[in-house]
């Protein structure tokens, strides 16, 4: 059940600090719209991230060094398609162009994009509008849910992978990963061990 009360929120805060907990990922529903239990956190511990849909701004004042991660899937159209369904179940559209409003030149600001397959040719007009906000960007991964993976997966799983690659080159102070990264989120393999639709990387 949802915790209410905001004296909950800070003793749970304070106890995980005292546990050895030096950074808290907020996560789930969105802590925008909640910044009294954020603070729960930023009083009790130096690193505190949330992650946001972005259709809300966040505070600023006493937020100052939280950092606002911000959820993007597919890049161009698909954002609307993957993203944009309110909790009724309608859908809208313009999310990306709101959520940059609404963090426009952020030092907080980080998007979170889920890069896929589907959306290859969209991936550096989507960096470029990152850039020209003022933000940074770190890719992640789309996988859809239940979904079979395609007889040229391999093929489509290289192709994202060299242009994430070519775009991380093209932007390096605005996309923020490594090429190991971006080759392990990709392909799901690395040194030491594989990974599949079962195990969230």
């Amino acid at each position: 059940r949802e915790a209410h009360s905001l004296e909950s929120w800070r003793v749970f805060a304070k106890e995980q600090a005292v546990a050895g907990v030096t950074h808290s990922l907020i996560i789930g529903g969105e802590p925008a719209l909640f910044p009294e239990r954020v603070e729960a956190f930023v009083d009790a511990m130096e690193f505190v991230t949330i992650s946001s849909n972005g259709l809300r701004r966040f505070p600023r004042e006493g937020f100052e060094n939280v950092a606002v991660a911000l959820t993007l899937f597919g890049g161009g159209p698909l954002d609307d398609e993957l993203r944009a369904v309110r909790p009724s179940g309608r859908t809208f559209s313009g999310l990306f162009d709101t959520v940059l409003d609404n963090y426009r030149d952020d030092p907080r600001a980080h998007f979170i994009y889920a890069i896929t397959p589907d959306g290859i040719e969209h991936i550096e007009p989507t960096v470029e509008r990152i850039r020209d906000n003022g933000n940074r960007v770190t890719f992640n991964y789309y996988s859809p849910y239940g979904s079979e993976a395609p007889a040229n997966a391999r093929e489509r799983e290289e192709r994202l992978l060299d242009e994430a690659l070519r775009v991380r080159e093209a932007h390096p102070e605005t996309v923020v990963v490594t090429p190991l990264y971006l080759r392990t989120i990709v392909t799901g393999r690395t040194h030491w061990t594989e990974w599949g639709y079962d195990v969230c990387p």
